[in-house]
Order: C-alpha cells, then sequence, then structure tokens
C-alpha cells in the first residue's frame, strides 16, 4: 500500500488530471490512496473571495472566475455538467453571506478554502472512474480526520488513525482523499494550514502503515538549491528527515512543517517525484543514509530584520536586556538568532512589522531598540555538518567582499548559516552553490 498525493500544480488544467490519473493507474498493483490539494492557486483565489466579500467589494466576477476553471475542466474530461452543482452553490451563496455580515471568521474562511479540495476530489475521482480504474472520493473528515478548532492551522486530534484506518478499509476502490482540509468536534470545517496536503498524506500514511509516502511536485523532487536562483541546481537522491526539518525550518518550501513527523514516526519513507517528469525516481527522505557527513542543499529565509538592544548607559528607566527581551516575547516578537556582546544584544525576526509598530505604552520597550536593517539567512544544510573540515573558511571566502553580519556557528549540527543584507542574499546563494556543488 503507498500513499500518493499530488499537489495544485500537477492537477492545473484537464490535461495534468489526465496525466495524474495515468500515473495512479500504473501504481494499481500497490493499492494506491490518493491525497490531492484543490486545483492550482485555487485557495488564493477563494481567500481573495472571501476578502472582498467581507470589506464590501465586488467578488462575483471572482467567483465566476473560480467556477469557469473548474467548468472548463469538466468540459475538457468529458464529465458531467452537474458533478459540483453543491460546491456551485456554496461558493456562491457563502460569499454573499459574508458580503452582508461584513465579517470574514477564520471559521468561514476554512470553509471557503475546502472548497478547492472537495472540487478536485470529485473530478478525479469521476474520471478515473470514467475511464475505467474504480475511484471514491473522499473528504478526509468523512474517513475520520478530526481535529482542534484552530481555524487556519488546525490539528489532528487523538484517535484520527485509528479512525482513518478502519475507514479506509471498507473502501475497495482507490481513495481519492482531500488534502488540507478536516473537521472539529462541533463539524466545522477546518484547515491544516498551507502545505496542509502534505501533513494529510502522511497521516493516512501512518494511519494504514504504507509502504511509501509520494509526494508529487512538478519539479525533480528536492533540490541543492532553488532551481528559479541557481539554473544547474542538481537534484538530491536522498536525505534524512532531520536534513528535511531543517531545510524546512531554515526557509526552504519542501514539506508542511508538521507534515514529515507521522511518517518519521512511522518509520515510512517519504519519496518527493515530478508528474512532468516520470522517468525520475525521486528525492527519498528515510531515517538515515550512509554518508557520516555531507552538505546536502543550501537555501535562503529573507524578510528578516536585525536590531539591537543596547546595554549599559544607553538603558533607561530601569529597562535591561532581559526585561525588554521578556516583552517582546509578550508581544509575539520571535527571535532567529540572537547574539550577545559586552555593548547589548544583536538579534534578528521575521516580526519586522510587529517591531516597527511598537506605540502607546510600548514605547519604553521601542525606545531600547535600534533596527539596523532587513538582512537574510542563508543556510548550509546536512548531515553533521559541523563535523567537515574547514568550512566556515570555505564560506567566508566563497562569499568574497559580501559583508557577514552573523556567522552562526555550533547552534545546529545539521546547519551551518550566515545572516547578510537582504540584497545579498540570492548572489550568495549561488556562490555558496558554486563553492559547494561546482560551479552553475
Amino acid at each position: 500500500m503507498i500513499i500518493m498525493k499530488f499537489g495544485g500544480s500537477s492537477i492545473a488544467d484537464s490535461e495534468r488530471i489526465k496525466n495524474v490519473a495515468d500515473i495512479i493507474a500504473s501504481e494499481k498493483g500497490r493499492e494506491p490512496i490518493v491525497v490531492i490539494s484543490g486545483i492550482h492557486r485555487i485557495t488564493d483565489e477563494l481567500i481573495a473571495i472571501g476578502k472582498a466579500a467581507s470589506s464590501g467589494r465586488e467578488y462575483r466576477m471572482l467567483c465566476s472566475s473560480v467556477a469557469k476553471r473548474h467548468i472548463d475542466i469538466i468540459k475538457g474530461l468529458g464529465l458531467r455538467d452537474s458533478l459540483l452543482d453543491n460546491e456551485m452553490q456554496l461558493l456562491m451563496s457563502l460569499p454573499k453571506e459574508i458580503s452582508r455580515n461584513r465579517i470574514l471568521s477564520k471559521k468561514k474562511l476554512d470553509l471557503l478554502m475546502s472548497l478547492g479540495e472537495r472540487m478536485s476530489v470529485k473530478i478525479l475521482a469521476e474520471y478515473m472512474n470514467r475511464k475505467g480504474d474504480k475511484a471514491f472520493p473522499c473528504n478526509s473528515y468523512e474517513i475520520g480526520m478530526l481535529t482542534d478548532s484552530n481555524f487556519g492551522n488546525a490539528d489532528i486530534l487523538p484517535g484520527t488513525y485509528e479512525r482513518i484506518r478502519r475507514s479506509l478499509k471498507g473502501i475497495k476502490s482507490i481513495p481519492i482523499i482531500t488534502g488540507f482540509i478536516g473537521m472539529d468536534r462541533k463539524g466545522s470545517v477546518t484547515t491544516l494550514g498551507r502545505g496542509g496536503s502534505d501533513y494529510t498524506a502522511c497521516v493516512v500514511g501512518a494511519a494504514v502503515n504504507a509502504r511509501e509516502i509520494q509526494i508529487w511536485t512538478n519539479v525533480d523532487g528536492i533540490m541543492t538549491a532553488d532551481p528559479k536562483l541557481v539554473p544547474l541546481a542538481k537534484s538530491i537522491t536522498e536525505l534524512t528527515f532531520d536534513e528535511e526539518a531543517e531545510l524546512e525550518f531554515l526557509g526552504a518550501e519542501t514539506l508542511h512543517p508538521r507534515g514529515i513527523h507521522p511518517a518519521m514516526k512511522g518509520n515510512i519513507n517519504v519519496r518527493i517525484m515530478n508528474t512532468l517528469n516520470r522517468r525520475y525516481r525521486g528525492s527519498v527522505i528515510r531515517r538515515e543514509i550512509k554518508a557520516s557527513k555531507r552538505i546536502a542543499s543550501i537555501t535562503s529565509k529573507k524578510g528578516m530584520v536585525l536590531f539591537k538592544i543596547p546595554s549599559g548607559e544607553n538603558m533607561r528607566n530601569g529597562v535591561n536586556l532581559g526585561l525588554t527581551m521578556s516583552e517582546l516575547g509578550k508581544l509575539g516578537i520571535t527571535f532567529d538568532l540572537v547574539s550577545i556582546a559586552r555593548d547589548g544584544i544583536v538579534a534578528t525576526t521575521t516580526k519586522g512589522d510587529e517591531l516597527a509598530s511598537l506605540s502607546g505604552n510600548r514605547r519604553k520597550v521601542k525606545k531600547n531598540l535600534e533596527v539596523l536593517g532587513r538582512v537574510a539567512r542563508v543556510s548550509l544544510v546536512g548531515k553533521n555538518i559541523s563535523e567537515i573540515k574547514g568550512i566556515d573558511s570555505r564560506i567566508i571566502k566563497a562569499l568574497g567582499d559580501i559583508r557577514i553580519v552573523m556567522l552562526e556557528v555550533g547552534i545546529s549540527r545539521d546547519s551551518r548559516s550566515v545572516v547578510l543584507n537582504e540584497k545579498d542574499a540570492d548572489k550568495a546563494t549561488m556562490l555558496l552553490h558554486n563553492e559547494f556543488f561546482g560551479r552553475s
């Protein structure tokens, strides 16, 4: 038994859906269970509808655009016109209700966003049945995906794995399951956060003890760098769960942040594959690899702000370093990296907007801050990377005249990071890739 998850770009139109159906059919002997997202960019469009409706702006044309995209796909696949009647009715009525009340609650937004997946499973299952491959569309909450009520970023509740296992045992055709969504105890639809279809796939995989979880995308697996920045970036054949988690934490858009944990706990390999290159066998994420130490990939995280909390005479009104850090924490301003020196603390945060908007009784905190500028964190990730001899000197040499604001040493055994001006991040990624993987 295998899990096959297909993202929105893999089912963007009727031709790609036909391709996905062929891929699934080719794996029938391995008892596939399929998890899919909504069609390409549909979640963004549904969010735009909700925001327009709640602010009193025109939303009907946006609804018509979403409806047309799905109708065009249905026509392209030769399916019945009435297939999505229930979902289309909700697509028109829900924004009307939001517009009337001028309130877009997280609960209503989750219900609206769920329509993408609820429509795509029906389309794919109907097409597969039409061509003779028996498939059954499933809303994930109907097979046991029970979550908390943290709308927009819900998590599963105890017992979910057992409920899913029992439900899927009774389905004899190929299950086509909605990713990204669940339901709370009160019967309200929830979403699992962006990228939540990966999480769904890994939860389902762990529930049925799958032999493998396949995540199908439109690129050749996980790369040594973002191919948009480094055109000759290479595919990584295999990497560990720890390396993948480190990549995700440091800014790479690989899997859902929580997605890998069910697979890791169940020791189930995750294979990242390409629907547009079926000959490529994918990047496999597993518990262990043969290499004792290596550099696997380079990633970057932009949108960070560097700030300083001075110490000594610059600190007035009894506000000290610890108190200032504590007050920032209470305001939800978290820190990525912190460097402590005689004259104060230098730190980075992704909460730059919140930092800039401190006002009112928070001004005493703001007075003790010095915002130094926008920065980025560029990171090398790999197994036991800290044990590679001379890695720091190679990083510094490769970056040449690019100013390094901070060099992260010894924090993680599986990564090395530099903080530099945001404008230098892309160039730094290219230079480091040239140094450690060969000239691009």
